[in-house]
């Protein structure tokens, strides 16, 4: 069972997902990296709604997160920005 945060009506995994979602959404808006907006304009072009692209571009974002926290490697943009060019296809084992 996941544990809840003091003070938050969510467990923690639903936090760190909102968390991610949120890092996805600002880098849409920010466009840094500029691949996460292109990613996101491509997927809504390809009939994708506005909740699945963020969520597949989270997904990367997080296989990032795993990569570098498991890895103890730099965060890679050139990695980054492939997994992104995959979408839909979510990042495997490997890519990460």
């Amino acid at each position: 069972m996941a544990r809840k945060r003091r003070g938050s009506e969510l467990p923690d995994g639903h936090l760190a997902g909102e968390l991610i979602r949120k890092t996805v959404r600002d880098q849409i808006r920010g466009h840094k990296p500029p691949e996460a907006e292109q990613t996101y304009r491509r997927l809504r072009a390809q009939g994708y709604s506005d909740a699945d692209a963020v969520e597949l571009i989270a997904a990367v974002l997080a296989a990032e997160m795993f990569y570098v926290l498991t890895e103890q490697q730099e965060h890679d943009p050139v990695r980054y920005a492939k997994m992104l060019d995959a979408l839909p296809a979510l990042p495997s084992d490997e890519d990460a």
